[in-house]
């Protein structure tokens, strides 16, 4: 598992005129909200939505009458749901985590003739059904995709120009079906926001450059699909860590060999610097050799160096205190999902589990 790093010193985080604090960004997989059983080889993505509840509507235009007026217009847009039905089945596709992703465009139309509202959900013979004419051991369904764009206009005094900013949030909705199940094993209501500025020196010049209903949709669309599909599958997150910068020479070069991902090397520096520290001055190295350990994958031996940092909470500023504090936190979280992430990372070959 590979950490990218960016640190750099924090002026506004100094702890005295002898010491500061280092940040460290980290790259890290996350477990997904879906765990997949191990024999589900074979997923069918299908486009469950009916056009009925959702008709299409005129796209948000710019209007020289109202645009400033008004400070925001807010319509909402259904359709155009088969670019999110391919955006899912590429994401999924694209980690190698599934032996087959097929794609199932439309369900038939006779089956819409018997829904009532808005409830989509597959009944048990339709989940059996389908999986056996696809050949498959789960479904994931997009039943819903609603879709609000607003526009923002403003006058930039500054620049003498016209500034509009298009918003547009798909809200899919999307159900996880097993054969083994009578209802959906998994509901995902993921939301996200996409965005598009557009500025000129009148009203009536921006209508050449505004985005097309028919692009807008086709991207917020696919990219709704690929938002449900980082929910499916681990993904990468990045979080930020801190490094104890104390002044001296083994303490420099410590954090030399960190800045150069040589994390095993300014572990052993720092290791030989708390032979030989005594009292608070042995929570900075501590503190320091949990970030090491756990840029090496070893959550457990850096949760041995917390609890060993611990005990010089009260000997330290509370600045130092709230910092260490907070990492425990999310050090402890990453090893709860250390178990469920190991589980999904064992489809695939190309990722090794987290010790």
């Amino acid at each position: 598992m590979k950490h990218k790093l960016a640190l750099c010193a924090l002026a506004a985080l100094a702890l005295c005129s002898c010491e500061s604090v280092q940040r460290v960004r980290m790259e890290h997989l996350v477990p997904a909200q879906v765990s997949f059983p191990v024999d589900v080889k074979n997923v069918a993505v299908i486009n469950n939505v009916t056009t009925q509840p959702f008709e299409p509507v005129e796209a948000p235009h710019y209007r020289s009458e109202l645009s400033i007026l008004r400070p925001s217009e807010t319509q909402y847009i259904g359709g155009a749901q088969l670019p999110a039905v391919q955006g899912l089945a590429d994401g999924l596709a694209e980690k190698e985590y599934f032996d087959n992703v097929l794609i199932c465009d439309s369900l038939p139309a006779e089956r819409y003739k018997r829904l009532t509202g808005r409830s989509h959900s597959l009944s048990s013979n339709e989940i059996k059904e389908l999986c056996r004419q696809f050949g498959v051991q789960c479904l994931i369904c997009l039943d819903e995709l609603p879709v609000r764009a607003s526009i923002v206009t403003d006058f930039d005094f500054e620049y003498e120009m016209y500034i509009s900013q298009l918003k547009v949030v798909p809200k899919p909705v999307v159900r996880v079906y097993y054969p083994t199940l009578a209802r959906p094993a998994y509901v995902l209501q993921p939301t996200d926001s996409l965005f598009w500025d557009i500025a000129g020196n009148s009203l009536v010049g921006m209508n050449g450059e505004q985005v097309s209903t028919d692009q807008m949709m086709e991207e917020a669309s696919y990219y709704a699909g690929q938002m449900v599909s980082k929910l499916l599958l681990p993904y990468w997150t990045t979080e930020r860590r801190y490094l104890m910068a104390p002044s001296g020479k083994e303490s420099q070069q410590a954090i030399a060999s960190a800045k150069a991902d040589k994390w095993a090397e300014a572990a052993q520096t720092w290791q030989n610097m708390l032979a030989k520290a005594k009292g608070k001055k042995r929570f900075d190295i501590l503190y320091n050799l949990a970030v090491a350990s756990e840029m090496q994958d070893d959550l457990n031996k850096a949760m041995d160096y917390v609890k060993q940092y611990r005990q010089y909470l009260p000997e330290v500023s509370d600045s130092k205190q709230k910092l260490a504090i907070t990492y425990q936190g999310k050090l402890e979280k990453r090893i709860t999902e250390r178990e469920q992430l190991n589980l999904q990372l064992s489809r695939v070959t190309d990722e090794t589990p987290e010790q």
